[in-house]
């Protein structure tokens, strides 16, 4: 029987993803580096209003879910952290993120500015790249959402799918829907 760990590289350390405990995901990544392996946990700024004051927290952007940056001797020490539940994996074997993938999810949450697109020569369907700023060269599929466009960003390793407002000349279509 394959063991997981077979499909880690043993040299060149790759991005895996791996599934938490319930809100254990920024315990776990400080473990982690305390123990000098890279982890990541992209966190996203919240606004909370109460009844007297509002506050801001930092919460995972996607829940129960951390990135590790591993070779093959540091798997067992990752399987061994507290907070730990699995790695992700498709059709039985753990799949690397390409680093690509990686920066664009860490470009993405570092934007702290969310942008509003009001363009008619883009439509709903189109592929669109960006042309300026921090998030340049990024790649996805515009969608419409209640009267609004967005930029959607697709994570193919992983599933998810990223969505962010961006004014429109800041895209340039790359293809037609």
């Amino acid at each position: 029987m394959n063991s997981p760990s077979q499909h880690i590289d043993e040299l060149k350390p790759q991005w895996f993803a791996i599934r938490t405990q319930f809100r254990k995901e920024k315990y776990l990544v400080n473990q982690l580096l305390s123990e000098e392996v890279q982890a990541y946990v992209p966190i996203q700024k919240l606004k909370r209003y109460y009844k007297s004051r509002t506050k801001v927290v930092e919460l995972p952007l996607i829940p129960n879910y951390a990135f590790v940056k591993i070779t093959r001797k540091e798997y067992v020490q990752v399987l061994r952290t507290q907070g730990f539940l699995a790695f992700v994996h498709f059709s039985g074997k753990i799949v690397p993120i390409p680093e690509e993938e990686m920066e664009m999810l860490m470009t993405v949450v570092a934007e702290e500015e969310v942008l509003k697109c009001s363009t008619e020569a883009l439509s709903s369907g189109d592929w669109v790249e960006i042309k300026s700023g921090q998030l340049v060269g990024m790649k996805g599929q515009l969608i419409e959402e209640m009267g609004k466009r967005a930029f959607v960003i697709r994570l193919e390793r992983l599933g998810f799918f990223l969505t962010l407002n961006i004014e429109a000349h800041l895209l340039r279509k790359i293809k037609a829907a």
